[in-house]
């Protein structure tokens, strides 16, 4: 069972909080590429409790600010896009990509009082149509290369859920490979697996750490079918699960990034290995653009998209899932074995020290060979 201090560890991401000086030691994704193009207006983001504003500049670099301008709280979502940077709207002030004040129209000319005004800056960079931004201190680490992010553009197809509770519901839900057994016997999800008359006889699931999170093994034998369907999914810290897709050869990323600790961004990249990736197979594999980012009735939703069930199921648990009332049993071990690499990651920058796969060196990037997977194999009875 997890204490009521445990819950507050693992949920809460604000700035200054143990879990929130966690999750800043990583890249989050915070927009889709496609969601912020050249000659954009400015686009006001809320990410880990903090208010930023996103833009390209004129010579399409990103930049990620603080969202209330230095003089006078400003919205500057409301600010003029230049060439080097981003112009508040009420007296002109320039910032560039870095915070600098590069002019302060207003001021004598002679003055140097720009020079001393730093305005809340963090990197943000584009990679596999996601943009990421990292709000920690200091020199950012380096962001990992995964399959998803290097196919081709045809190839994957991505999308972003907002969902109205803490971010670790959600990914619990991905994780924990029992999510989708309602759905398999309902015949609404992997329709190659399960023809939706069979039920599961039983499942095995055979966590284990490693250097990135956690990698889980799962074993289920399927009633009728004389089958098992092996899968093996993982999670990477500090807030991403890499599962195997349905219906095609290639993968599903669910990342899930705290809003605030009631609210978060679920986003899914979906990347086919062997050729362009369809609308149907987006779909299927939880990528589907909506208006306002929200299902309007997850529950008649679910069919062909799981991700409408998944948003069912961790909105239920309401905004934070008190887990001092839990009573966990042996297929949860994915989710405990999850939560014992975060309690491990927060303890470690508690410590002064970089948690588990923050990366200093471009040597350790390449984790293209981190796959998922999926396959059908004779069941063994006991």
């Amino acid at each position: 069972m997890v204490s009521k201090e445990e819950n507050d560890l693992l949920t809460l991401t604000g700035p200054g909080t143990p879990g929130g000086d966690f999750m800043r030691a990583y890249w989050h994704p915070i927009a889709l590429a496609d969601d912020v193009p050249e000659d954009c207006s400015p686009i006001p983001l809320r990410v880990l409790s903090e208010d930023l504003v996103l833009y390209r500049d004129g010579q399409g670099q990103l930049g990620l600010l603080g969202r209330w301008c230095s003089h006078r709280r400003m919205d500057l979502a409301h600010g003029w896009v230049e060439d080097n940077g981003l112009r508040c709207a009420w007296h002109a002030w320039l910032y560039d990509a870095a915070g600098h004040c590069l002019e302060q129209p207003m001021e004598p000319p002679d003055s140097t009082y720009r020079e001393s005004i730093q305005h809340p800056a963090y990197s943000a960079i584009e990679r596999g149509g996601i943009i990421f931004g990292y709000l920690g201190g200091g020199e950012p680490p380096v962001l990992p290369e995964y399959e998803f992010s290097t196919v081709a553009g045809e190839a994957r197809a991505s999308a972003r859920y907002l969902l109205e509770c803490n971010y670790l519901q959600s990914l619990e839900a991905n994780v924990d490979p029992a999510q989708l057994g309602p759905l398999r016997w309902l015949g609404q999800t992997d329709p190659e697996a399960n023809s939706g008359d069979a039920t599961f006889e039983k499942m095995e699931i055979e966590p284990g750490p490693t250097a990135f999170g956690v990698r889980l093994a799962v074993l289920q034998a399927l009633e009728g079918k004389g089958q098992a369907l092996k899968e093996v999914r993982n999670f990477i810290m500090p807030n991403l699960c890499l599962a195997p897709a349905n219906g095609m050869d290639g993968g599903v990323a669910h990342w899930h990034v705290p809003i605030d600790d009631t609210h978060h961004w679920h986003y899914v990249l979906a990347f086919r290995r062997d050729g362009p990736i369809t609308v149907d197979e987006a779909r299927q594999n939880g990528v589907q653009r909506l208006e306002g980012y929200r299902f309007e009735n997850p529950r008649e939703e679910m069919t062909g998209n799981a991700v409408a069930y998944a948003v069912l199921l961790a909105e239920s648990q309401g905004p934070i899932y008190d887990r001092t009332r839990e009573e966990l049993g042996d297929g949860d071990r994915g989710v405990i074995a999850m939560r014992g690499a975060i309690y491990g990651g927060i303890k470690d920058v508690l410590e002064g020290a970089d948690p588990p796969h923050v990366l200093r060196s471009a040597d350790e990037r390449d984790f293209r060979d981190l796959a998922a997977a999926k396959h059908q194999m004779t069941a063994t009875r006991d």
